[in-house]
């Protein structure tokens, strides 16, 4: 699984290519317009998916009342679920939505999955400092075909922020485009 992330300044990017081996698809069972139920990250769990999290409070916050973390999930349909974990007010969890856009394919053997996260949508109010703005990220990509399976960016639970991996949006950093997809 090979990821990509860019920003500009009202904008997370992510793009995900993921190869499927010959003549397999992605199981995705759930469609997007299922995503108008209360909570389906239950079926989403038993779908190929990405787990992204965003820990844009920090680490020490990532699971702290009154801050924690922004999540996502995804198909290869397009169907998702997005949360504000440990928000400050339980039971409101799923009353946050990310207001960005997914688009998904499966082709040429692989899937592919391009996400714009609104910066704004998980409490970034400018993307820069003086070192840039860090925030523990992980990225993970789920098969529940051959049974459940977990391959993410840094190993360890969903709750191992101290383990999670951390990007840096900093203008300073080299730009580029991408031309395909």
């Amino acid at each position: 699984v090979v990821w990509y992330l860019g920003y500009d300044q009202g904008n997370l990017y992510l793009a995900m290519d993921s190869p499927c081996p010959e003549g397999t698809w992605p199981v995705a069972r759930v469609r997007p317009e299922d995503a108008l139920e209360q909570s389906i990250d239950y079926p989403l769990l038993h779908d190929d998916h990405v787990e992204i999290q965003f820990g844009t409070y920090g680490r020490d916050k990532a699971s702290l009342g009154g801050y924690g973390f922004y999540k996502i999930l995804a198909n290869a349909r397009g169907a998702l679920s997005d949360k504000h974990w440990h928000n400050g007010t339980p039971g409101s969890e799923e009353l946050w939505e990310y207001g960005g856009d997914i688009a998904c394919r499966v082709a040429d053997n692989a899937w592919r999955m391009e996400l714009r996260v609104p910066l704004r949508a998980i409490g970034i109010a400018r993307p820069e400092g003086p070192d840039g703005f860090r925030m523990p990220v992980q990225l993970v990509r789920a098969d529940s075909s051959g049974g459940p399976y977990f391959a993410g960016w840094v190993g360890g639970t969903w709750m191992a922020w101290d383990d999670f991996g951390e990007i840096v949006l900093d203008p300073a950093a080299p730009a580029f485009r991408f031309r395909t997809m």
